[in-house]
């Protein structure tokens, strides 16, 4: 059971996002918190209120103040996590192996599904992969108290079959098209590198040309707006390979279902 006061490590587990993230939201005084004991502690019923809340939508900024919303939400409101490891056609080039690597470990294992410890040795920056796969619908991520159990899904066991990357690719497309239609992209956490991929593709349709300024949320003046396009804009090639025509096709059935 997750308790009702959490301390760092807890609120890293239980919001499901590294506790650097956390420490940044503390000192920038967005995330409730308590700190009388000398060290950060969050009540489960404040967070989750704050999480229900969202972002004020006056701090939602999208190029020039245009919201874009999925879902009824301003896409900038929703968190929007994602990793500058995974930068680069080299880093997700090796993604299906972490997969393929995955779905071997648990029949080894035979116990049915991986913990996070496990997936340790199948790669440098395993946590950056194992959490782009949750996000992807590769694996699922189910609680059982304190403790995360990992299930590679059917999707990548179909990756494991797959012959070629341009097959992966579609089997990529596939899982998240499946988590879109049946509006699981919220449920039970934010799948943002989902959203990251619906906002590049929404932009395009537009007819802009993405660029920092429309991954700047609330004015952060850091480096994370570059590192969401270079991040989305990496991960829409790696599943796009560059086809404008596939990326308008798989748009506009998106756009089909959630608007």
């Amino acid at each position: 059971m997750t308790r009702e006061l959490m301390n760092l490590k807890d609120i890293s587990d239980y919001l499901q996002v590294p506790e650097s993230n956390i420490k940044r939201l503390i000192d920038s005084d967005q995330i409730p918190f308590h700190d009388t004991l000398g060290s950060p502690r969050f009540f489960r019923a404040e967070i989750d209120a704050w999480i229900k809340a969202g972002v004020p939508k006056e701090r939602a900024v999208s190029g020039g103040g245009e919201q874009y919303l999925y879902r009824g939400k301003p896409v900038l409101d929703y968190m929007l996590t994602c990793s500058k490891v995974l930068i680069g056609k080299t880093p997700l080039g090796r993604l299906p192996g972490f997969i393929r690597d995955a779905c071997r470990l648990l029949d080894e294992k035979k116990k049915g599904f991986l913990l996070r410890k496990d997936f340790e040795p199948l790669i440098k920056n395993f946590n950056d992969y194992l959490r782009l796969s949750c996000q992807l619908g590769l694996i699922d991520n189910v609680r059982a108290g304190r403790t995360a159990e990992y299930y590679p899904t059917a999707y990548a066991r179909q990756i494991c079959d797959d012959d070629g990357i341009e097959a992966v690719r579609e089997t990529i497309k596939d899982c998240i098209w499946d988590i879109v239609k049946s509006g699981k992209e919220t449920l039970p956490q934010e799948r943002h590198a989902i959203f990251l991929i619906w906002y590049y593709l929404k932009l395009k349709s537009e007819g802009i040309d993405p660029s920092e300024k429309y991954f700047d949320k609330c004015g952060e003046n850091n480096f994370y707006p570059k590192i969401r396009l270079d991040f989305t804009k990496n991960l829409c090639d790696f599943l796009f390979d560059g086809d404008t025509t596939a990326e308008n096709d798989y748009f506009a059935a998106w756009k089909k279902i959630c608007g």
